[in-house]
């Protein structure tokens, strides 16, 4: 199979534009003759006349309108491969992201995320996936993904792939009903008391460093998850106390549902936006990660 020689339409296509053989050897950086040489080459070797000379201007044959159809489309879509492949950016489509959230991740700062970015970028969609740390990741690497926000750092050996940042991070409290909560700050709570307890990435020992001094009270750890909106619901339960962000509960705190106690020793939960080199939409992720740095928790 005979093969067209692409520098020599690559020339052609410049001359087709130009219209000035000159004008499109200086755009291409090489002499005028190299230009002239590449373009008789390939008359040559289609056997057409491409370009009709007069001393006064350029203008194609028919057959050379024909190839610059084309060769327009191959080095048209030529560029496009390479601003997709190289920059990461594709051309002529609306700005999207594809963001992955692993379960711990408060859905509260999401929310306030999400609808702060929303507001600055009305023309980006977001596509939000859910699932374990491990099958984000996966899709991460596949380029399914842009983002992941998660509690987690990516692995040692992904470093070579992925960067990560902290977008936010949130003290650990411990919440619940307000009159519990005010007994507690009294020392008045005499009987046991219920916890539900987020499994900090840091901190195994919440409750015996944090929680029994301070409360002076029998307590039984009822379950340890990190689901931040589930200890959201256990918080909300009466005679029941959360160990949780605070960002999870921030809007029931604010609006007068549930009253805290910030535990001030304990390691603050981080929250991380962890993303690949190069990510098809890069300038959506930058985007979001300095929405996310500028959001006030």
């Amino acid at each position: 199979m005979e093969w067209i020689n692409f520098r020599h339409l690559y020339s052609f296509w410049m001359v087709s534009q130009t219209r000035n053989f000159t004008a499109a050897a200086n755009q291409m950086l090489v002499a005028q003759s190299a230009v002239s040489d590449q373009v008789a080459q390939l008359e040559d070797y289609l056997g057409e006349k491409l370009f009709l000379r007069s001393t006064r201007k350029i203008d194609l044959t028919d057959a050379g309108r024909q190839l610059f159809n084309y060769a327009d489309v191959i080095f048209k879509t030529s560029k496009d491969i390479n601003t997709i492949i190289k920059d990461r950016v594709l051309p002529n489509e609306a700005k999207k992201i594809s963001i992955g959230i692993v379960g711990g991740a408060s859905r509260n700062f999401l929310f306030r995320l999400f609808e702060e970015y929303i507001n600055l970028s009305p023309e980006t969609t977001i596509n939000v996936q859910t699932g374990s740390f491990n099958e984000l990741n996966n899709s991460l690497k596949k380029f399914e993904l842009d983002l992941i926000i998660t509690l987690e750092l990516p692995k040692k050996k992904d470093l070579d792939d992925f960067n990560y940042q902290k977008i936010a991070s949130s003290p650990l409290v411990l919440a619940g009903d307000k009159r519990l909560i005010s007994s507690l700050k009294r020392k008045s709570r005499k009987s046991p008391l219920d916890i539900y307890k987020f499994s900090h990435p840091y901190e195994t020992e919440i409750v015996e460093k944090f929680i029994q001094p301070l409360t002076k009270v029998e307590t039984t750890v009822r379950l340890t998850t990190d689901d931040i909106p589930l200890l959201r619901f256990f918080a909300n339960k009466k005679n029941t106390l959360s160990i949780i962000p605070q960002i999870g509960v921030w809007e029931d705190i604010h609006e007068g549902h549930l009253s805290y106690i910030e535990l001030k020793k304990c390691p603050e939960v981080p929250i991380y936006g962890v993303f690949t080199k190069k990510s098809i939409h890069q300038k959506s992720v930058e985007s979001l990660l300095e929405t996310a740095r500028v959001l006030r928790l």
